[in-house]
């Protein structure tokens, strides 16, 4: 059996931390009992003192970091001198700064065909995206909306939730509140925008159901695709900005781009970066 190291960050007590089940997990559970996963917290001082020994223990490393990130910085630090293959699954749309970051890693996993223009043909690159279907499907009966517009997302500038303002109808915004800007919270408040804290996924998946509409007016910076396809599973309505020709990708794509599409596509760049495919 093939083992992997999959090495990311998330603040100890946060609910990522503590209940984190989107797509990327969802996709590395399924590749078991082909490819064993270990996982490692390098926010988590625990995890982070064992990771040396678990990196000489496993065949390949997957590293879940935008580059130059927490992860990414890390990665790099302390496995220089390791034969470990590397992997990297890039979080947001930031090209690698400088452009020899990409050599570090011998597969690339990338979310969108958009972002692909960023990357050099020198590396395997292997497009890896998909959500979780297991905890987000449409509801089973039809019922009343709750909410006429579903904003979710930490409410900062390049998510756009500003454009929520003089809309009409009822208007909720979902974020973590830790990690957004308190005068854009307040400019929503103001106009009768409900705003509420970030909430695990199946808590999530209900507000989904709930929305009428779920708005994602996002920046090319500001993500944005995780959220198409999660309200696209439960089977809600999805607006977009026509600027965003990344997330009109998304949401052209979501219905080949599954659970078991992101599973088999980590699949084939694990085992082909420790040469057993």
């Amino acid at each position: 059996m093939t083992s992997v190291l999959v090495a990311y960050a998330a603040a100890p007590g946060s609910v990522k931390a503590s209940s984190w089940s989107d797509g990327f997990v969802r996709a590395v559970s399924l590749l078991a009992p082909e490819i064993e996963s270990e996982w490692c917290n390098l926010e988590d001082p625990d995890d982070e003192r064992h990771f040396r020994s678990k990196l000489r223990e496993c065949d390949v490393l997957l590293t879940k970091s935008n580059w130059g990130w927490i992860v990414d910085r890390y990665v790099r630090r302390n496995t220089l001198l390791s034969r470990t293959p590397r992997t990297i699954m890039v979080s947001g749309i930031a090209p690698p700064q400088p452009w020899w970051r990409t050599k570090f890693y011998d597969v690339i996993f990338y979310q969108t065909e958009w972002y692909r223009r960023f990357l050099p043909d020198d590396r395997l690159l292997v497009h890896a995206y998909g959500t979780n279907t297991s905890f987000l499907y449409p509801r089973n009966q039809p019922g009343d909306f709750e909410w006429d517009w579903l904003c979710v997302g930490n409410i900062r500038a390049p998510k756009r939730p500003d454009m929520l303002l003089g809309k009409s109808g009822r208007r909720l915004a979902i974020g973590d509140l830790k990690q957004s800007d308190p005068a854009l919270i307040q400019r929503l408040r103001d106009d009768g925008v409900v705003v509420r804290d970030y909430v695990p996924l199946e808590q999530l998946r209900e507000l989904y159901w709930s929305a009428r509409r779920v708005y994602v007016p996002a920046r090319l910076d500001g993500g944005g695709e995780r959220q198409i396809m999660e309200a696209v599973a439960c089977g809600a309505e999805v607006v977009i900005e026509q600027d965003n020709p990344k997330l009109a990708e998304v949401l052209a794509s979501t219905s080949k781009w599954t659970e078991q599409y992101f599973a088999d596509q980590l699949r084939f760049g694990l085992l082909k970066a420790c040469g057993r495919t």
